[in-house]
């Protein structure tokens, strides 16, 4: 079973970071912490998710849910454009 933690908090000069642990049956897949205005690359767990694989963008935004950050916006290098993609499908670039 896959599970996500995710942990919110702003350090000492008040920027938003996200601190996101990819766990799959127990054991720690991967941690990433996300930092506005850094690269990132879309690497999903789930191998049948497609949308936006193996792009590359910079977070220029979270999205907001009912517990902290659902989503993140990434703007993409190839086309400039903004999307929203899932905090776990992200990873260091």
């Amino acid at each position: 079973m896959r599970l996500t933690e995710v942990s919110s908090y702003q350090d000492e000069n008040g920027i938003q970071r996200v601190l996101v642990t990819r766990k799959d049956k127990g054991k720690t897949v991967s941690k990433t912490e996300l930092i506005h205005g850094n690269r990132y690359r879309v690497e999903p767990l789930n191998p049948q998710k497609l949308k936006h694989r193996g792009r590359a963008g910079v977070l220029v935004g979270f999205v907001e849910g009912k517990l902290g950050p659902d989503q993140v916006k990434i703007k993409f290098e190839d086309t400039g454009r903004v999307g929203q993609v899932q905090l776990d499908d992200l990873v260091e670039a």
